[in-house]
């Protein structure tokens, strides 16, 4: 917690020092995205593709998607940004990394124990940590390396992200209408609630 609170202190800090700080004006970061026309989707879409590969926070992403498109275009954009994004760095793992991990821990019986049990339950195992909501870019390298398969790990992302996705975005989207009209009393009222919601009720 104290690693986080001084990283973000420093990054905001250090945002409000540089040339990027003006962007914390709406107008002006409304005529950023318009300069970039329609390429935006395009491009926010390539970015989530290939954020999590270096493990860049999806959350920040998501946010930034539900400011910039809104709650409609924002979550089909932002569920097939980290699919996209998923698939990736699974990818990634199991090409790179599965067979060193295989052929040094594989004869261990915990592992043993581990990888029957994914093969037989991948959908569901996936499914359930992506409604929990575990760190996401760590799950996709950890799910690489053992034998979940493909099709078990990719429906059990598309379904498990549905709810988690829908209240970030949802939440986002309220974060720029604050934003955009400055008045963060906004946050306090039914659209956070209705947000909050439904991430409490994807976890329980």
């Amino acid at each position: 917690l104290g690693l986080f609170l001084i990283l973000f202190l420093g990054g905001f800090f250090a945002l409000r020092e540089s040339s990027l700080a003006r962007y914390a004006d709406y107008q002006a970061f409304e005529e950023l995205i318009a300069s970039v026309g329609i390429w935006a989707p395009a491009l926010f879409l390539l970015a989530y593709t290939i954020g999590p590969i270096f493990l860049t926070p999806g959350m920040i992403l998501t946010l930034a998607g539900s400011a910039v498109f809104g709650l409609g275009w924002g979550f089909l954009l932002i569920m097939i940004g980290s699919t996209l994004g998923s698939i990736a760095a699974f990818s990634v793992g199991r090409w790179g990394a599965q067979d060193f991990v295989q052929e040094r821990f594989g004869n261990n019986p915990s592992v043993v124990r581990i990888q029957c049990f994914l093969r037989r339950n991948g959908l569901l195992s996936i499914l359930f940590a992506r409604l929990l909501m575990l760190p996401w870019n760590l799950l996709n390298y950890a799910a690489s390396i053992t034998d979940v398969r493909f099709r078990d790990y990719l429906l059990g992302t598309i379904l498990g992200q549905l709810a988690p996705t829908f209240g970030m975005v949802f939440l986002g989207d309220t974060l720029a209408q604050a934003w955009r009209e400055g008045d963060f009393g906004l946050l306090w009222g039914p659209r956070t609630l209705v947000a909050a919601s439904v991430l409490l009720t994807s976890i329980t």
